[in-house]
């Protein structure tokens, strides 16, 4: 069976890992859960899906990432721009 979004949360954020994805909805229980970690690494529509492309976009800009990352951040790859989001997001 899948792990539901929040399960991927939690083992992420009970091991110091960084959630890699898709899918928009771990932004969104961030935002409404006030939580400031793990970090989350959306790739937006638009972008590549091919691994490769993102692991090489993901590694060109990790020196610019890491210490955001490493506090809490959400980060969006979209089509020709990066968005950074310092987690915890306040409304």
């Amino acid at each position: 069976a899948a792990s539901s979004d929040r399960d991927i949360l939690a083992h992420a954020l009970s091991e110091g890992r960084i959630v890699i994805t898709a899918d928009s909805d771990f932004a969104w229980m961030h935002a409404l859960a006030g939580s400031a970690q793990p970090s989350v690494i959306q790739f937006r529509e638009g972008t590549t899906r091919r691994p490769a492309q993102q692991l090489e976009l993901l590694l060109a800009n990790l020196p610019i990432l890491r210490e955001d990352l490493g506090q809490g951040a959400i980060v969006i790859f979209g089509d020709s721009r990066m968005r950074i989001r310092p987690l915890p997001i306040l409304r």
